[in-house]
């Protein structure tokens, strides 16, 4: 099976956060999902920090017209072992510098559809793991990867 041009956008965020010098030396673990894995997934400290890249779920509020808008919503976690929340806003600024510069090229996409990245959301929350008394920051950052295509 070929890959789509959402598949294609994913994984070329991904390339960009992998190839930025903070995130490359300073994430310990890269997910980028298969089928199922979110679900079956249990972050612990060990596999910190790490950086995750995920289809977000769409809500229902999505107004748009398919033939020719199409958003695209893309979660990026961001998970830092210990109570301290300077590393997971370390790594969370860089992502937000990364999107900034996918925004400013379109992820060197324009001419298939790309038409700029928006940040929708950063939600923090501090999380005890399941197998010790071991507490972690997690950092969801929607991004939405906007597309304007023509029907074929």
């Amino acid at each position: 099976m070929s890959e789509s041009f959402l598949t294609t956008a994913r994984l070329a965020l991904l390339a960009r956060l992998q190839a930025d010098e903070t995130l490359a030396a300073n994430v310990r673990t890269w997910f980028d999902w298969g089928p199922g894995l979110k679900k079956r997934f249990n972050i612990e400290p060990a596999t910190c920090p790490l950086v995750t890249v995920v289809p977000a779920e769409l809500s229902s509020d999505l107004a748009a017209n398919v033939v020719s808008a199409i958003p695209q919503d893309i979660e990026i976690g961001i998970a830092t072992a210990g109570q301290d929340a300077a590393p997971s806003e370390l790594l969370a600024a860089a992502v937000l510098d990364v999107v900034a510069a996918a925004n400013a090229d379109c992820l060197a996409m324009s001419g298939d559809g790309v038409h700029g990245l928006d940040v929708l959301r950063v939600d923090w929350q501090a999380a005890e793991s399941t197998k010790a008394a071991n507490y972690r920051w997690e950092v969801s950052i929607t991004i939405r990867i906007n597309w304007r295509r023509l029907a074929a």
